[in-house]
């Protein structure tokens, strides 16, 4: 019996059958309109896979700029930017070679207008000191150069022109500084080489900086606003700083503690690396995974970034010590003076009233005196115990080293 042909096979042939004359034609196009949505169809796939790779590539970018150290530290970085102590634009991410020149010209335009802003809070404080030098010539001549109240605007009045000194320095080693930054990154990557794991502690150190500097403006805003209750809210209107003050005082605390801040957390990160290279030294005992001459490789380079720490702030540090040294030497001298020094001059005369408030400014003005002279040993304090700890791991490698 004859074969019975599938439906499949049969319609084919039918539908030429009809057209024939025209085979070939209907042939080449059928075939043209298959590489054609073969073609189309190719399109989304391939367009499909680069963007997923693309996509891939991006987050894999990302992952590695989220963990580096800069990435990590950029929350430091931008406190420094937004109270002027740091002059220059800084990405936290990609180096200056791999952007683009809209890039470029947007991170000179910003570092311009980092400059020009601190180059302005420079000129404020500098503005203040001239100030407060007025307003201390002002009640020596009135109350005398060794009444409280002067004492207090010789001891408070330093604070702006520390604050100016501050921002000189920031604006003249800003370079110096971004290349420190620099630096400690490529310390950061070359030692995970060596470690398999990023410095730790970053986290911490931005908390540390952003508390340092959240408690200095609500403390001082606190304290300024009970002063102003305390002596009467119409003190406000006498003066446009006495007007502006709740907002001036807590920024001129804020500017006098962070460089110290940031001074200790540099200190610290440097004393992890040193850390993480003892045990490095301790584990390979025998030398068997590097050589000796390949450690002293990363001591040398931790010592050269200790330089450059040092190189930055080494004016600093001589300029707090002196002004913080002056602030204990004029506490202890004014204090050792005789018990009236905080009596008004027997030439005024107040009602009981007046009297009160003449003794609650004093009050303040010495609690004031009282904070900085707190600051000042906090200077002292930290920057020598900072470089005491950053010497004596230093001196643990040796020993670790020669053992």
């Amino acid at each position: 019996m004859p074969r019975k042909r599938s439906t499949n096979a049969r319609t084919p042939r039918r539908t030429v059958s009809r057209i024939s004359n025209s085979r070939i034609e209907l042939e080449v196009d059928v075939s043209d309109t298959a590489v054609v949505e073969e073609s189309d169809n190719t399109k989304p796939q391939e367009q499909t896979i680069s963007e997923s790779t693309t996509a891939d590539q991006k987050k894999s970018l990302r992952s590695h700029l989220e963990a580096r150290l800069l990435y990590r530290l950029s929350p430091t970085v931008r406190i420094l930017q937004m109270f002027g102590c740091f002059p220059s634009a800084f990405d936290c991410g990609l180096p200056k070679e791999s952007k683009s020149v809209k890039e470029r010209a947007y991170t000179t335009t910003v570092t311009t207008v980092l400059k020009l802003f601190t180059l302005a809070l420079l000129a404020g404080n500098a503005v203040l000191f001239v100030h407060n030098i007025q307003a201390m010539y002002a009640s020596q001549e009135q109350l005398g150069i060794l009444h409280a109240i002067t004492v207090s605007w010789v001891i408070t009045g330093l604070k702006p022109l520390v604050n100016a000194v501050q921002f000189a320095l920031y604006f003249f080693k800003a370079e110096h500084h971004r290349r420190v930054l620099e630096r400690l990154q490529a310390v950061d990557d070359q030692f995970f080489v060596l470690t398999g794991h990023r410095v730790h502690g970053v986290q911490d150190a931005n908390i540390f900086m952003i508390r340092l500097t959240t408690w200095s403006l609500l403390f001082s805003f606190v304290f300024r606003i009970v002063d102003i209750g305390a002596q009467g809210f119409e003190g406000l209107l006498a003066h446009w700083l006495n007007a502006i003050s709740p907002l001036l005082v807590p920024l001129l605390t804020a500017w006098n503690v962070i460089p110290l801040g940031y001074f200790f957390i540099l200190h610290r990160i440097v004393r992890h690396w040193f850390d993480d290279l003892s045990r490095q030294l301790k584990a390979d005992k025998f030398l068997q995974n590097r050589s000796l001459s390949e450690y002293f490789r990363y001591y040398k380079l931790l010592t050269d970034v200790l330089t450059e720490i040092r190189d930055l702030f080494n004016f600093w540090i001589a300029f707090s010590l002196s002004w913080a040294l002056m602030c204990l030497c004029l506490a202890i001298f004014f204090v050792t003076q005789a018990p009236i020094f905080a009596d008004a001059p027997e030439e005024f005369e107040m009602s009981a009233e007046d009297e009160i408030a003449f003794r609650i400014a004093i009050a303040f003005n010495l609690s004031w005196s009282l904070i900085q002279i707190l600051v000042a040993i906090g200077f002292i304090l930290v920057i020598s115990i900072s470089g005491i700890k950053t010497n004596e791991t230093v001196g643990r490698y040796f020993c670790v080293e020669c053992h």
